[in-house]
């Protein structure tokens, strides 16, 4: 007996469309609904596919302004971080000003302590003999006192320790406590913060009053000038020298080892 052929499956009659859940959208063809829908229901579920693609959109504008506006901040904080304000400090005690040359910053090895450091002590201040190791490190440190009323207003680092010292930092060590010291943000002629590159190297604002030798370290004209009591009786801009006795402790030229106490104005 001869084997019967397989039964064929049926096949849809040609005029008859798949479900509509099964027939993607065509540029003829762009949305489907369900049969038996009304022409209401067609709108209204037209309309609400509408406000989410709105509200898709609205959110995707939302997200990429916060991600411009990071972006932004994130230039201006490292703007900021290389070209730091300038602050000027006055006692908190008597008022008297103590630098015109400072930054906002913290400790290396403490975040949370906030500071005003300056890179050239003025006159206004004095050092306080009797060098000691600070709290949260293990810098050497002597204690500053304001000029006028002798209250005690922040401290200077004579030698850093190594995990400081290797640390990135400013350069900075002359450090005041911000609970000591008044800090106001300086303003530039347009009336804009003023940034540390407007400030001369060598701590001096004013022009020199007559011609004067070039200093070795800003290859400007000396201002207060200052020599090494050392063999080499080198001159330098007061700021430059203080500078690097701060940094290195030699003489830039020669270098002849140097501290403070061996800084002569002139």
């Amino acid at each position: 007996m001869p084997a019967e052929d397989p039964p064929t499956p049926a096949e849809a009659p040609p005029d008859e469309a798949p479900p509509d859940d099964e027939a993607p959208p065509t540029a003829e063809r762009p949305v489907t609904f369900a049969q038996g829908t009304s022409w209401t229901q067609a709108v209204a579920m037209f309309e609400a596919n509408v406000a989410r693609t709105r509200e898709a959109l609205r959110q995707r504008e939302a997200l990429l302004d916060e991600l411009e506006e990071a972006a932004e901040d994130a230039e201006e904080d490292a703007f900021s971080d290389a070209d730091p304000e300038v602050y000027t400090l006055a006692c908190a005690a008597c008022e008297r000003q103590l630098s015109r040359r400072a930054q906002s910053v913290s400790l290396v090895a403490e975040a949370a302590t906030k500071l005003y450091s300056t890179d050239i002590p003025s006159a206004d201040i004095r050092e306080v003999a009797g060098e000691r190791t600070i709290d949260t490190c293990e810098c050497r440190i002597c204690s500053v006192q304001c000029g006028a009323c002798d209250a005690v207003c922040g401290y200077h680092v004579v030698r850093p320790c190594s995990p400081c010292g290797q640390s990135e930092h400013n350069g900075h060590f002359w450090l005041f406590h911000a609970e000591n010291v008044v800090g106001t943000q300086r303003l530039d002629a347009e009336d804009e913060p003023m940034r540390w590159s407007a400030l001369p190297y060598n701590g001096v604002e004013e022009a020199p009053a007559e011609e004067a030798d070039l200093c070795p370290v800003c290859a400007a004209p000396i201002m207060e000038r200052t020599r090494v009591l050392a063999a080499c009786r080198h001159e330098f801009c007061f700021g430059c020298i203080s500078r690097e006795v701060d940094a290195r402790g030699r003489c830039p030229l020669d270098r002849l080892r140097l501290d403070r106490s061996m800084l002569e104005r002139i």
